[in-house]
């Protein structure tokens, strides 16, 4: 795997990382709930991650958007639901397993065709 790609990776993840707890973290915790305008100011570093993981990966793809934005939406629905299990304790029933399923497979056509 290059670097570029583990770089493209990294920030998506993070990015939506970050993006789960800015919007469900106050369904967790009361401190989120109490501080929204932290958590707005919060998209300004979020959205410099996901701008740069765009750019980066447009160049990984040579010039093509489409296999950031299919990589981008399938990183993000794994942490999502890997999150919302994990913090919020929702199980994953068989059609959220069938689509994670159905999103790793996205992953592996994008990064090895």
């Amino acid at each position: 795997m290059s670097n570029k790609l583990l770089q493209f990776l990294l920030l998506v993840s993070i990015g939506q990382l970050l993006v789960w707890f800015q919007s469900n973290g106050q369904l967790a915790w009361k401190v989120f709930k109490d501080n929204i305008l932290f958590l707005c100011f919060l998209g300004v570093p979020i959205s410099y991650m996901f701008i740069t993981a765009t750019r980066i990966g447009y160049e990984i793809f040579e010039g093509k958007l489409w296999p950031v934005r299919f990589l981008m939406f399938s990183i993000g629905a794994i942490i999502f639901s890997l999150m919302t299990y994990l913090v919020l304790e929702e199980g994953l029933n068989l059609k959220t397993c069938v689509s994670l399923l159905l999103c790793i497979a996205i992953i592996l056509v994008q990064i090895t065709l």
